[in-house]
Order: C-alpha cells, then structure tokens, then sequence
C-alpha cells in the first residue's frame, strides 16, 4: 500500500528503542547516547533513508508523547514528518495511563492521588509544542473515541482517516480477532496495587501473568473514578478540551467527556479478604514461583502505607 514500517528500534510492536532515547526521563540521566543506543539510532536512520524515496515510512510509539518535539526535529525533521495522535478523553486516559502505571511499576498512589500529583492532560498545550515543531498543517489530531472512529475502530481509522488508504484496500488487512490490550478492571489494578504496596517487586512475569489474568477474571470491571473525582476533571479540562477541538480537530469532531452515569459515586474500597486470597490463587496458578506475602500481610500493607 505504499507504507514501510521499520524493522529496527522495535520493542514489542512500537519504535520504543528509538523514542525513548528523546524522553525527558532518559535526557536526565544521560546527556550522551550509549555506544548501543547511538547504534540503533544509526541503524534506524540508515534503514530509514534506503527506503524513504519508495515509501511513506511510519515510527510509531507512546512514548513519543513524552519526548520534546523540537529534538525529534532534529533528527527526522529533514523528511518534513507528518505527526499523528490520537487524543483520548480526559478520564478515560486517566484509567488507562493509572493501570498502566501500576501494573509496570511499583506504584502504591490512588488514582484520586495519582490524578493530583502526576497526571497531567493539557491537549491544547501538548499539540502547541508539535505544532511549533512541525507546523499546525502536518498534524493530524483524531480521538480515540469508538463512536467517533471510521467503521468504530481503531485500524479502519487510522488507515482510511490519517494514512488515506483506500477503504477497498483494508480488506487485504487480517486484524487480530482478540484484545491484544486487555483491560485489568478495578478488582485487578488494585490487587496489584496491593502487591505494590506489601513490596513485590514488578517483573515482566508478573506484568504477563496480569495479562493473562485479564482474559480469564470475572471480577469487577466498572470504571475506578468516582463521580466526585470525575466532576473535578470536568472542571479541570473543559476549557482545553474546547479551545483543542477548535484548533485541532476537523469534520466536526470534538473532545466530549463521558456520561456521568458511567461512572460509581465511590471508587473501590479496600480488596476484602475473600477476594485477595482468590487472586492470590489464580496469580499463583500462572506464576507457581511468585513469593506473594500471606492475607494477612497484604491486609496489614493498607494501613502501614496507603
């Protein structure tokens, strides 16, 4: 279809090798690239150009989201890049980025602790930074909204709408038949939040086994923000969601929050005894090695550290 998707800096399916090298987090402690990392930039750099006359090339990762778009200019701006993103509601990026980040790391925060000492979702003021790097006309801003997508999905969208491939064409296109991201659900995140809070350290086996867990629990899976919690996003974001969907979005899309009534008037207490030791169970199942603290134990860790 006239596309290329470069073979190296991969991690997982996305460029992360490369992307994460501009990330403010990596520019802290390291000024200077490793002799690796400075290799799989050139390697990628020198994929890049045999195929770049051919080809319309595409890097994707996340963690570009991170990254300041001026360096990122610097080292592809000479192919006049065209930047996509998809922007997704305030609170629904909320849950997604706090399950996230407690199922990576060992971070022991509530979301309403979360939302105040670390998320940030200032569209308007993300996409004035690309926009002076690259020019408003090389966005391209969609929202990663279901009832907003082409065809109501994800890879019609981004194929039909952002890389403008005949719709005709998709039908060449096999796309994966389960959910290669599932969802944890309140019961899940906080259990792990539990095993964060009793000092399990994370690995990536433990990151599968939640996956895995993901697929095969039937414990609550209702939104974890309160309506209190969502009120104060309301609040927080309206006015940027407004000024973006008028700068940034076109075809009449726009930024919409929710319907309140997705949302429980409490978010998730404590895990009760019973469930925590049903989820010690079945993570036991999928990891038999894992060193999970007694009940007792993580019950206690809610009072010693929340």
């Amino acid at each position: 279809m006239g596309f290329y998707y470069p073979r190296l800096a991969i991690k997982g399916f996305g460029h992360h090798q490369f992307a994460e090298q501009f990330t403010p987090k990596r520019l802290k402690n390291k000024k200077q690239l490793t002799q690796e990392e400075h290799k799989t930039r050139q390697s990628l750099l020198k994929e890049i150009k045999c195929c770049i006359e051919k080809y319309n090339v595409i890097l994707s990762s996340e963690a570009f989201q991170n990254c300041d778009p001026q360096l990122i200019k610097k080292v592809v701006g000479i192919y006049n890049p065209i930047i996509i993103v998809y922007l997704r509601e305030q609170t629904g990026y909320l849950i997604s980025s706090y399950a996230q980040a407690i199922q990576n790391t060992d971070l022991t925060l509530t979301i309403e602790q979360y939302e105040r000492q670390i998320f940030r979702a200032h569209y308007d003021q993300f996409l004035e930074k690309w926009e002076e790097a690259f020019g408003r006309r090389n966005l391209i801003v969609r929202v990663y909204d279901r009832n907003m997508l082409e065809g109501n999905d994800i890879i019609t969208d981004f194929m039909t709408q952002a890389l403008r491939v005949d719709a005709s064409l998709l039908e060449r296109i096999s796309p994966p038949t389960e959910d290669q991201n599932p969802s944890l659900g309140c019961d899940l995140i906080e259990y792990k939040r539990l095993l964060n809070l009793s000092g399990v350290p994370p690995s990536r086996e433990l990151y599968q086994a939640f996956r895995t867990l993901a697929t095969t629990y039937n414990g609550d899976r209702s939104p974890m923000l309160s309506l209190d919690l969502y009120n104060v996003m309301i609040n927080k974001y309206k006015k940027c969601n407004k000024r973006t969907s008028e700068i940034y979005l076109k075809n009449g899309m726009e930024l919409k929050f929710r319907e309140q009534s997705t949302f429980p008037t409490e978010t998730i207490d404590n895990l009760d005894r019973k469930k925590i030791e049903e989820l010690t169970e079945k993570l036991i199942q999928i990891l038999p090695n894992i060193k999970i603290p007694s009940t007792e134990t993580l019950i206690q860790s809610y009072t010693k550290k929340s």
